[in-house]
């Protein structure tokens, strides 16, 4: 990105184009730069944000007996895994507003109790609707 001059008062700040071509950019009153940089620098310095995590699928039955023990089982292990997972964040105990990584670390918790290998992972979900 390059700060380069703007309207009187102004700062442009420019983004190099990506291999399409395309590029962007935005004005900002100057006197607002040394706050946003101060903004951007804490930004790139936060820890970064952990890997959610993940486990084999054949480990799900071990994973939903764990989180929703259910004599005779209603429903598919992905239904039952998903009610698990609902009833947790209303509960309150996986939610929006934690600390980075709070919910990640709780997820392991109960993976590590349910007795369930598991490894960080990085994924991402993108919806093109």
């Amino acid at each position: 990105m390059r700060v380069m001059a703007g309207p009187p008062g102004f700062v442009e700040l420019a983004e190099h184009p990506d291999e399409s071509g395309r590029f962007g950019s935005a004005v900002v009153p100057a006197a607002a730069l040394p706050a946003l940089v101060a903004v951007v620098e804490a930004a790139c310095a936060a820890p970064a944000r952990p890997p959610p995590v993940r486990a084999r699928y054949a480990s799900l039955a071990a994973l939903v007996e764990h989180l929703a023990p259910s004599p005779g089982g209603h429903g598919d292990l992905e239904d039952r895994l998903a009610r698990a997972f609902r009833a947790r964040v209303a509960s309150g105990e996986l939610a929006d507003g934690q600390a980075r990584g709070a919910a990640r670390d709780r997820v392991t918790a109960w993976f590590t109790a349910a007795g369930v290998d598991h490894e960080p992972a990085d994924w991402f979900w993108v919806n093109s609707d």
